[in-house]
Order: structure tokens, then sequence, then C-alpha cells
């Protein structure tokens, strides 16, 4: 009876294991895994976005999204999430950053440019948002890669 339980929970063991191996070769590759791609709207969830390079993951208010090419050639994106926080994700030749939260920003809802990067110089840059109280609010990103902290001043 042992041994058979045993036999059983290696099959199903071994089951699983198979079972991921498609999913991840299913992903589509793309041709520039640093790239965020295109937008997509998924229909599916109530009409979120998300990039079309799975890789970049996450799910965004659409029409709140900028990208932005990076001296080095990679890519930066801006988004407001889910629950209006401002995120960031940037691509280097270590892989993804992640999404992180930009110094505790909330952003209205998408359109007019709600979410935007003014200003670009190289590796400095003000990215925009219109805050919870409708007025515009910047937060620069330094040469050095430090950031200023939202303000509704602009540097």
């Amino acid at each position: 009876m042992e041994s058979k339980l045993r036999r059983g929970l290696a099959v199903v063991a071994s089951s699983l294991a198979l079972a991921t191996i498609p999913l991840v070769a299913a992903s589509p590759a793309s041709a520039d895994e640093t790239e965020p791609g295109d937008v997509i709207t998924d229909t599916s969830s109530g009409g979120w976005c998300h990039y079309s390079n799975r890789a970049w993951g996450g799910t965004f208010y659409c029409n709140s999204n900028v990208k932005i090419k990076l001296p080095n050639g990679h890519w930066q994106a801006f988004v407001i999430g889910t629950n209006h926080g401002a995120y960031t994700q940037w691509s280097s030749s270590s892989g993804l950053s992640g999404w992180k939260h930009l110094d505790n920003g909330y952003c209205t809802s998408p359109g007019n440019h709600s979410m935007d990067v003014w200003d670009v110089h190289g590796w400095a840059f003000n990215v925009t948002c219109i805050g919870m109280d409708g007025r515009r609010y910047y937060d620069h990103r330094y040469a050095n890669g430090s950031w200023s902290g939202w303000s509704t001043r602009r540097i």
C-alpha cells in the first residue's frame, strides 16, 4: 500500500513538473526583450492594459503609460497602476527591475497626459502626473539616478 502511494505521488509530481514546461515554452519571445512592446487592452479584465512583451508584466490604466529609450539603449516605462500609484520599470543588461512605486506618487485617472515624461536630457528628465488633487506634479530624475521627489514645481 505504501509503495503504491509513493509511486502515485511520484507520477503526480512528475506530471506537475512536466505541465509547467509548455507554459514557459509557450511564452512569445520578443526580438528585443528589453523593449516593453505595444500596449494591449485586456478586455477580459475590465479594459485594463499591459505591455505586449509579457516579461514586463503588470496591469495599468489604459492611456496612462509612457516609455522612453535611455541613453544606453534600454527602456524605461512609467504607468498609473490600478491603485492610482505612479510606477516605473526599466530594463538593463541585468534584466528587468520589476515595477517600483515612484516616491509615493498617486495620479488621477489617465488622459490628457496625466502621466508623461518631459525635458529629457540624456539621463535627466521629469516625470509628471496629475495628482489626486488635480494639480500637476513633477518628479525629476537626476543624471546620477536619484530622484527629487514629487513637487508642484518643475526642476
